[in-house]
């Protein structure tokens, strides 16, 4: 059996989803192109909730696709006023160079791409992994360019 070395209180990670809104499909997913965003108060309530239960030093953004929020920008700000490493998991369907300026501006710190088989893109033609990792490569490049560290995320 593999233990892990942190528990309910101590683990340093957080999960904050920000909109239940998505802006494509993926086979198994219960979120849908017309969600819901959740207001900056409601965020802010979840994530001092969170520090108050465990020693918190990541916050991984997610959603529905959290690029699709109108208050991103705010909510990373408010990760980092607390101290705290800011992550974005995205479908990478908005992430342009002016949308990593902002991002990166507002104090991201890592940007996840979620780029998998199953999902119906307008940016894929295909579910060819070639053209998927043709996409991704594009992705993770830009970002670096903008200074941000990268990452993939796949489903399995």
């Amino acid at each position: 059996m593999i233990v892990m070395p942190w528990n309910n209180r101590t683990a340093p990670h957080f999960i904050l989803e920000i909109n239940s809104v998505c802006n494509i499909l993926c086979k198994g997913c219960y979120k849908k192109l017309d969600g819901e965003h959740k207001p900056p108060a409601q965020i802010g309530n979840e994530l001092d909730a969170a520090l108050k239960l465990r020693n918190v030093q990541t916050v991984s953004i997610t959603g529905g696709e959290p690029t699709l929020h109108p208050q991103l920008m705010q909510t990373i700000k408010l990760i980092k006023s607390r101290g705290l490493r800011a992550v974005l998991i995205t479908n990478g369907l908005l992430i342009d160079n002016g949308m990593l300026s902002n991002l990166k501006n507002a104090g991201l710190d890592l940007i996840m791409f979620h780029i998998d088989e199953g999902q119906k893109r307008p940016d894929l033609r295909t579910d060819g992994i070639e053209e998927i990792n043709a996409l991704r490569t594009v992705l993770l490049k830009r970002a670096a360019q903008h200074g941000l560290d990268t990452g993939l995320t796949v489903t399995v």
